[in-house]
């Protein structure tokens, strides 16, 4: 065994007898001081996301504006010919398509990016050590920012389409519920990814089928039957209605709104059990 691979293990053993020593509650104050140093430092992390984002685009004329011609390049080719498919009228499916999209890029890109971000950040929690928490706060900016990209899109051709007026004034808070929802997941990624390596290709080929069986393109209104049940049964069915729902002038019912909040609650005390129990692991786990 190398110098190197035995100076590895060492650090790897020392750092596993202190978290084992150190009581609950230390592992509580350590956890809240993360969290507050964090929220210190989110206007630091919005400018970080933005030049994330810009550094992507580096040396390109157009720069982030190819978000928005590849969105409606593929909304404007796909419309017509989903029009077909499913025969609902252009306006009505197209504003339909817009929304669930953009929304499930987002959904999408979050979820994989977060199952190895703390990999990816590796030199900034070793060198600088960064606080646990700002790894996916930042990178939830950073896909905020994209999807500012995309909102504008849905907002037009919602004004321009949907048969109902469109309810303006919930977007926020389907927004704001549709975050509460997706935050604690993809924390919960990040640590399963960092221990286990195999979840990004395992979460790609998982997402690859769930766009298929989850009413992103399709109507699930034209579902019947017991084929019913592939919708009702699917958890990514109600967070694009909650998400969707205002730009398609309806008003999202209260049950769903209900079980969101509770799925909402849930996730988050799961999140920190897992927080507070496996933070300090990251560090040996990348």
């Amino acid at each position: 065994m190398t110098k190197q691979a035995l100076e590895h293990r060492d650090r790897e053993d020392r750092l596993y007898v202190e978290r084992v020593q150190s009581g609950k509650g230390q592992r509580v104050a350590e956890a809240l001081a993360d969290i507050k140093w964090t929220i210190r430092h989110i206007p630091q992390a919005i400018e970080i996301a933005g030049q994330e984002l810009a550094s992507r685009y580096a040396r390109s004329i157009l720069g982030p504006l190819w978000l928005v011609i590849g969105t409606i390049t593929f909304i404007g080719a796909f419309s017509f010919l989903g029009t077909f498919l499913f025969k609902m009228p252009w306006t009505t499916y197209l504003n339909y398509l817009c929304a669930g999209i953009v929304y499930w890029q987002f959904i999408q890109t979050w979820l994989i990016e977060s199952a190895s971000m703390y990999p990816s950040s590796q030199v900034a929690l070793h060198s600088t050590r960064t606080p646990t928490s700002y790894i996916p706060v930042t990178l939830l900016l950073r896909n905020l920012l994209v999807l500012a990209h995309g909102l504008p899109i849905v907002a037009v051709v919602a004004a321009l389409t949907a048969t109902q007026p469109v309810l303006w004034y919930m977007i926020p808070f389907s927004l704001l519920m549709g975050l509460l929802l997706l935050f604690p997941i993809g924390a919960l990624l990040g640590f399963l990814g960092t221990r286990y390596r195999d979840t990004v290709p395992a979460l790609s080929t998982i997402l690859g089928f769930v766009v298929y069986v989850s009413p992103v393109w399709w109507d699930d209104s034209q579902v019947k039957g017991l084929g019913r049940l592939i919708v009702d049964l699917n958890p990514v069915y109600y967070l694009l209605r909650v998400l969707r729902d205002p730009f398609l002038g309806v008003m999202t019912p209260l049950p769903i709104w209900l079980g969101a909040i509770f799925t909402a609650a849930v996730l988050w005390g799961l999140l920190a059990v897992v927080f507070v129990r496996f933070r300090r692991m990251i560090a040996i786990w990348v």
